[in-house]
């Protein structure tokens, strides 16, 4: 939210209205408002166990999930499981390797009904876009961090770092850009009217 003071005869007006991004993320392409498969929560449901039939219900999906020792059957769909050890072998740690990309994650998002990771979904956070008129701000100040203090950039080339810098000013200007022209239009800056004093201070609109 923001509160913005505007000057009148009887003083000044403050405005409060919400900042949003004004290129708005569609509701359907959020993680929270899809249906989505956890594997610590099917482990600790004992759904992971060879053998285990269970069904599962999020949102508006209901899946039966079939688990064999190597992968876990959703529906039609089979999904490969890997179980990594670690505190030298003490403990095992199991993750889902996503259909799509082959890679390692915890939890699976259902497009349509195929589940993938959240990267091939397309989904992403509500916390990114709602209530903030400039997610890429965020982001390109947080990377910019990491390079000041020098942490590693593991994948990153000299080209991509440079792309995504630049990706992540333009999607500021932009927003900013639009943020400001919204904002003349709510106070109708621009605007005159015979009936209504000049936004400058002058005179009415047409009256001399």
């Amino acid at each position: 939210m923001a509160v913005l003071p505007l000057p009148s005869e009887g003083g000044s007006v403050y405005i409060l209205f919400r900042m949003v991004n004004p290129q708005r993320f569609p509701d359907s392409e959020l993680v929270e408002h899809n249906p989505k498969l956890d594997v610590d929560a099917l482990y600790r449901a004992g759904a992971l166990f060879t053998g285990q039939i269970s069904r599962w219900t999020c949102h508006w999906l209901t899946v039966t999930i079939r688990a064999e020792w190597e992968w876990i059957w959703i529906d039609d769909q089979r999904v490969a499981i890997v179980r990594d050890p670690f505190l030298n072998g003490q403990r095992v740690r199991i993750k889902f390797l996503c259909p799509g990309c082959d890679r390692g994650c915890r939890i699976l998002h259902a497009r349509g009904r195929t589940f993938v990771c959240r990267a091939c979904a397309g989904y992403d956070y509500s916390s990114r876009h709602r209530d903030r008129w400039a997610p890429a701000l965020d982001r390109l100040a947080s990377l910019r961090r990491r390079i000041a203090l020098g942490h590693p950039l593991h994948g990153w080339s000299k080209r991509k770092l440079r792309k995504a810098l630049l990706a992540y000013e333009r999607d500021v200007a932009e927003s900013l850009h639009s943020f400001v022209a919204d904002l003349d239009a709510r106070l109708g800056y621009g605007r005159h009217d015979a009936n209504v004093r000049d936004h400058r201070g002058g005179p009415a609109a047409g009256v001399s």
